[in-house]
């Protein structure tokens, strides 16, 4: 098996570790350019971020992200993942409003990714057609940082980048395809017509077992 085929497979154990939960957004796996492996450093001067826009109702599962590390000596360099809502109720730039977060650190030692996952504790709903923002930042100096590694997927994502070139250190977004590498899962909310349905087959049910 080769290296690249190794981190696939790596990412699908990973992704088929969130029990029952469905791929609410995928920007696929990284591949080796010419250069190898690139990505966007996460330290204490650069910020990343990446929007999606759910299609369902989800009740948020996991979180998965490519990353690997400035650090070609010691795995552990921390950074902080957080879900976010929109700025401006679009598709725009990331808001201050957490939704959920965790501190993380980095398994991979140097420039060889590796697939990070989180589970979500709160379980928040994300709604149909509202655009939401996974966040990437650290405390961390450069040179040792995290880097969130790019993707390869086909269609152009939205993602943002905050850091001191931008004036007042603004979120600065835009289409790329070499957007960071993220997987989102999730379960399918029913709708309350679902629920209604099954709270009338219950009653049905033990009408049936009086009888």
């Amino acid at each position: 098996m080769n290296h690249t085929a190794r981190i696939a497979a790596a990412a699908l154990t990973a992704i088929a570790g969130a029990a029952n939960a469905d791929v609410i957004f995928d920007t696929g796996t990284p591949e080796p350019g010419f250069i190898g492996y690139y990505g966007f450093d996460v330290f204490v001067d650069q910020s990343v971020a990446i929007a999606f826009t759910p299609e369902e109702d989800y009740s948020l599962e996991q979180v998965g992200v490519w990353m690997m590390s400035n650090d070609f000596n010691n795995a552990g360099a921390p950074y902080t993942l957080s879900v976010r809502t929109d700025a401006n109720g679009g598709m725009t730039i990331p808001s201050d409003t957490i939704i959920e977060s965790w501190d993380v650190q980095t398994s991979a030692v140097g420039w060889v990714p590796v697939f990070e996952t989180v589970d979500s504790v709160l379980n928040p709903v994300l709604s149909a057609g509202t655009t939401y923002w996974i966040v990437a930042e650290s405390d961390s100096p450069a040179f040792v940082d995290a880097v969130w590694v790019a993707s390869q997927q086909d269609e152009p994502v939205w993602h943002s980048i905050q850091n001191v070139l931008n004036p007042n250190g603004e979120w600065s977004s835009g289409f790329t395809q070499g957007a960071p590498g993220l997987v989102v899962s999730g379960s399918v909310v029913p709708a309350p017509s679902a629920f209604a349905l099954l709270g009338l087959g219950g009653l049905a049910c033990a009408r049936r077992r009086r009888a």
